[in-house]
């Protein structure tokens, strides 16, 4: 996986502070180039898979997280999915990706 120390902290300490305060849940996975340490790519690609009864409030909370993400790190390009949990069997670009995500943390219902 190639992030480093402070990005990965970044990343799980933004998204624990975004679904403690909004009271939401979910998981928040790395996907993409960043997954190998063989692969190049700058970005950062992440999957927020929630409840189906969260998807519309987890929509809106999607660029309080990519901020919150970049202040507590160095600017960089975020590419932030959400999915439904319930949708995942499904859902083409899940199942094209899955194989490869990176579990990040977990904020359980």
């Amino acid at each position: 996986m190639r992030l480093s120390e402070s990005e990965l902290s970044a990343v799980t300490t933004a998204f624990q502070e975004i679904t403690i305060a909004n009271r939401v849940h979910g998981e928040l996975l790395l996907f993409g180039s960043r997954t190998s340490d063989a692969k190049r790519g700058g970005d950062i690609d992440l999957l927020w898979i929630c409840p189906q009864s969260e998807i519309e409030t987890v929509r809106r909370l999607k660029f309080d997280l990519i901020s919150r993400i970049q202040f507590y790190s160095e600017p960089q390009r975020i590419d932030l999915t959400i999915v439904a949990r319930e949708s995942t069997s499904s859902d083409p670009f899940y199942r094209s990706i899955k194989k490869d995500l990176v579990p990040l943390i977990n904020c359980p219902s």
